[in-house]
């Protein structure tokens, strides 16, 4: 009985961050939805439609590299710099809107935050539905207990009111009997019984 309580006031305090939690779930869900629509309108239109710049520089930086580090021959070589000036023309025909690329970089990343914070948030939530489906259960099980106490100390109590009830009535009718004989006992004759004298008393 003590530690219910206790009990009570974690499932309290246990629910309230729950809730808490769930509140908060869904901002972040509300606040992805909006921060994706802003990113469709912050991309332009090369990123929708066109070359992805990220994957035109990744190609270019190889084909560097391979400048740089390889042995080719001068017509190979010369064949690998025109790729690397044709990838250069096509990275900025595609980053041309860089202050839509920018923008859309911070949405990203704003985004990636959220999704973040929404898994770990879930985690929680598991954790905090495990701990209060075990809180529930104990409070369960001390309110089956005390009802058992409480049922036992009744039926003690009934036990100790019907012995009462009856050591009372046996009191009651002792005292009766005691009273009825009362006139005779000063005539009492050690060989006769008392109720042989009331017998004779009533007879007169």
């Amino acid at each position: 009985m003590s530690e219910e309580p206790d009990l009570n006031a974690q499932m309290e305090e246990k629910s309230r961050l729950k809730k808490a939690k769930i509140s908060r779930l869904r901002e972040i869900n509300g606040k992805m939805s909006q921060l994706q629509q802003e990113l469709l309108s912050a991309l332009p239109a090369q990123e929708r439609s066109g070359p992805n710049p990220r994957k035109i520089q990744e190609s270019m930086d190889k084909l560097e590299f391979y400048i740089a580090t390889s042995a080719y021959t001068p017509a190979q070589e010369k064949d690998l710099i025109r790729k690397v000036d044709a990838l250069k023309k096509e990275l900025k025909a595609a980053t041309k809107d860089n202050e839509g690329w920018e923008k859309a970089r911070k949405v990203r990343a704003e985004l990636r935050d959220m999704r973040d914070e929404r898994r770990a948030i879930r985690k929680e939530l598991d954790a905090l539905s495990a701990e209060l489906d075990s809180l529930y259960q104990k409070i369960i099980a001390q309110g089956t207990q005390e009802v058992h106490k409480r049922r036992e100390g009744e039926a003690r109590r009934e036990q100790g009111r019907t012995m009462a009830h009856k050591r009372e009535r046996i009191r009651k009718e002792k005292e009766l009997y005691r009273k009825e004989m009362e006139p005779y006992m000063k005539e009492v004759d050690p060989f006769v019984s008392l109720e042989d004298i009331a017998e004779v008393k009533k007879k007169k």
